[in-house]
């Protein structure tokens, strides 16, 4: 038997906050910072993120307006898993605010979503800041020199988390980080 969760969208230090009309500029804007290359048209980008997303988040450092990044939770298939997407610039989001953003958008998916497995892919780039989230154990796959990024190729890693695997580990530990008044809520 599953635990219930809480849908959370904040710690103490990061929040989430649900996409508005522009989050797929914002998006676009990330991603070609990042070095991505070929999004084509900004405006068709823009319209076709949001195909097979469940959810979309900006992700923010304190108080702050302006976003460091973006999560996305896309691919939900009826086998109930859920590709997970987290994207952050480096040099505006302190350590181990990263790892906080992928706890929340992970429990997120659990809690709102009823899944029963969360998966990631990532590179080598980036796959330290999945901290408790997606520990090496649980990295199902790896595809060498599967993408291009950044003027080279990079290997693919794919990671699983599954519901009751997150519930027993993941979830407790988010709790942990998470305020005990008004941490903004949403029923799922």
């Amino acid at each position: 038997m599953s635990t219930a969760l809480t849908p959370h969208l904040r710690t103490r230090r990061v929040s989430l906050r649900q996409g508005g009309h522009d989050v797929g500029r914002t998006v676009y804007r990330f991603l070609t910072a990042f070095g991505t290359t070929a999004l084509g048209d900004p405006d068709v980008f823009a319209r076709g993120i949001t195909a097979d997303v469940s959810a979309l988040f900006t992700v923010h450092v304190g108080r702050d307006e302006d976003p460091v990044g973006f999560a996305m939770l896309q691919n939900l298939r009826t086998g109930r898993h859920v590709e997970v997407g987290i994207y952050t610039d480096a040099e505006r989001t302190p350590l181990g605010a990263g790892a906080e953003a992928t706890l929340l958008v992970v429990n997120y998916a659990f809690a709102a979503l009823g899944v029963r497995k969360v998966w990631s892919v990532t590179t080598e780039h980036s796959s330290s800041d999945f901290g408790v989230a997606f520990a090496d154990e649980r990295r199902e796959a790896v595809i060498p020199d599967h993408f291009w990024f950044q003027g080279r190729h990079w290997d693919a890693h794919w990671y699983s988390m599954e519901r009751d695997s997150w519930s027993a580990e993941g979830a407790p530990f988010l709790e942990r980080l998470t305020p005990r008044t008004g941490s903004q809520e949403v029923s799922p």
